[in-house]
């Protein structure tokens, strides 16, 4: 049974303390509403800070530092403890650290994970069960500046990053750099109840560079309508501002 300890609300670009819910005595689920931000205090002195819409499972003992990315995302900073690795689950994979700084986000049926600082080992669990009971993962390394993503059934796809930008979103805002608009969009709306949407679909494939403040709906479309040839139509009824050429 799911007991509810606390929930704050707050605007939706504000950093708050997550919903709090206990499942188990070793077990405690935190959770943001989509705009929200948290910094979680662990307790052996790592922290965890959760991005828009996210849920995670922190399992901590004597023995062992687990926590479990059930959706969303997360930036961990992790105290360095070599007799406990620090091990995050996502889905079917596995993310260890001894003592880092890395980001881990879920996207779909891929697992996105960004290396700032250190080094950890990513892979896989055997037939999707959870690491344990001796099961064997397939591990890659990642070194710091590195992103990898783990999609299912397929291989991974390591690449150099800048993580200045992957992790913009810790200090609310979010940098693009010759992006495509239709990507643009989609992670602006993850951090707004309010909706961009392509009126247009000849809109997806022009290119954005530049910062904007997150859970900003109407900044963004303020913005990109200053600077580009786009126009903007609201739409209160479903709660979208539609994009279009400005003809």
């Amino acid at each position: 049974v799911l007991a509810l300890v606390t929930r704050d609300t707050a605007p939706a670009d504000a950093s708050i303390e997550t919903a709090r819910v206990a499942v188990a005595p070793e077990a405690t689920i935190y959770r943001t509403e989509t705009g929200q931000r948290s910094t979680i205090s662990l307790p052996d002195g790592s922290t965890a800070e959760l991005n828009t819409d996210s849920l995670m499972q922190v399992n901590y003992s004597n023995d062992r530092r687990e926590l479990v990315l059930l959706k969303g995302e997360a930036f961990f900073d992790v105290a360095k403890d070599p007799e406990r690795p620090f091990v995050v689950k996502a889905d079917d994979k596995v993310v260890r650290a001894v003592g880092t700084e890395f980001a881990v986000r879920m996207d779909g049926d891929a697992v996105r994970v960004t290396l700032v600082e250190g080094v950890v080992d990513v892979g896989r669990t055997v037939e999707g069960r959870f690491l344990g009971g001796g099961e064997e993962v397939t591990l890659e390394r990642l070194v710091a500046g590195e992103q990898i993503v783990l999609a299912a059934n397929r291989p991974g796809t390591k690449n150099d990053i800048d993580t200045q930008i992957a992790t913009s979103w810790r200090n609310g805002r979010l940098v693009f750099d010759n992006d495509p608009l239709s990507r643009v969009v989609a992670e602006v709306n993850r951090y707004s109840a309010r909706k961009v949407v392509l009126g247009d679909p000849s809109l997806a494939e022009m290119r954005v560079s530049g910062s904007f403040r997150a859970g900003s709906a109407d900044g963004f479309a303020n913005n990109l309508q200053a600077a580009f040839p786009v126009s903007v139509q609201t739409d209160d009824d479903r709660n979208h501002l539609i994009l279009n050429w400005n003809n």
